[in-house]
């Protein structure tokens, strides 16, 4: 679930590579992707291996099942779920079993991000009125406020050794990518665009952060470093792109592009070649997150 931000719209057209990156026979056994469907009517979670194939439902219950978060130790999974109104974060396993609402109150939650050693989540939260920042325990227990702005902070990603928060505010104006420690402190904001700029991810070494922006009137992926330099465009058509995250030893990228009107699952390198699409349904395959399987 992403909060208080304007749906992303836009056509699009791709040109994508003809052949697969190489996937080595290790990434094939130990590694899957996890998404939101809405192939069986409402959104639910899916996963399928990384090559596309063997795709199966992990949610089967009424409302909608959204952002996924991949724990970077392997196993777990957490998401957002309408289930239960307003939107609560839950956690589960990489099979769809043991199912947990760890976040359980009168209040809106979204965004997950795991800490790297997967006993903390970095959430949104709409209980202060506008969305702040906040981080909880792995089972929901000890909520800490770590942003207070009269503004909306959102959508958090961990840096991999858990120091610094990337993560999205409109405090300047318009939404904007930033840093700032892990207790909230020192916050330095890294993107000067004239449009807006969503969904920070920390490359697994800590040396870039992949986000969406359409500062160019179309929503593309972005590379930049944790200081703000070094500004890459990886994707450049009139696609709408989408949520995406990294592979573990952050050689590729998966994410979500909407294709005439119909998000699909794609990977590519890091550098934005080799594009590859993975699905392929007349229904909506969004908000991809690469699983470590135990």
């Amino acid at each position: 679930m992403r909060l208080n931000i304007i749906p992303i719209v836009c056509l699009i057209t791709c040109l994508i590579a003809s052949h697969s990156p190489v996937l080595s026979q290790q990434e094939t056994l130990n590694q899957q992707i996890v998404f939101v469907s809405d192939r069986d009517g409402n959104e639910n979670i899916y996963i399928m291996n990384i090559d596309g194939t063997d795709i199966r439902r992990l949610t089967d219950n009424l409302g909608d099942y959204l952002s996924p978060a991949c724990s970077p130790t392997g196993g777990n999974i957490a998401y957002v779920a309408s289930q239960l109104t307003p939107f609560q974060i839950f956690t589960m396993n990489a099979d769809g079993s043991g199912q947990v609402n760890i976040v359980n109150d009168s209040f809106s939650y979204g965004d997950p991000d795991w800490s790297s050693d997967g006993s903390r989540l970095v959430i949104t939260s709409s209980q202060d009125r506008n969305d702040e920042i906040y981080v909880v325990n792995a089972d929901g227990s000890n909520p800490a406020r770590i942003t207070n702005n009269n503004v909306s902070d959102f959508m958090p990603s961990w840096s991999p050794d858990d120091s610094q928060i990337a993560f999205v505010s409109d405090r300047d104006g318009n939404a904007e990518i930033y840093v700032m420690n892990s207790d909230g402190s020192n916050a330095v904001r890294l993107t000067f665009n004239p449009g807006s700029d969503f969904l920070p991810s920390w490359s697994p070494d800590g040396r870039k952060i992949l986000f969406l922006s359409d500062h160019n009137s179309q929503y593309d992926l972005y590379l930049i470093n944790p200081d703000g330099s070094n500004l890459l465009q990886l994707t450049n058509d009139v696609a709408i792109d989408l949520q995406a995250d990294w592979s573990p030893d952050g050689s590729k990228i998966v994410f979500g592009s909407r294709v005439n009107d119909n998000a699909e699952i794609f990977i590519m390198n890091v550098d934005g070649s080799n594009r590859h699409q993975l699905t392929n349904h007349h229904r909506n395959d969004s908000d991809p997150c690469w699983l470590i399987v135990e």
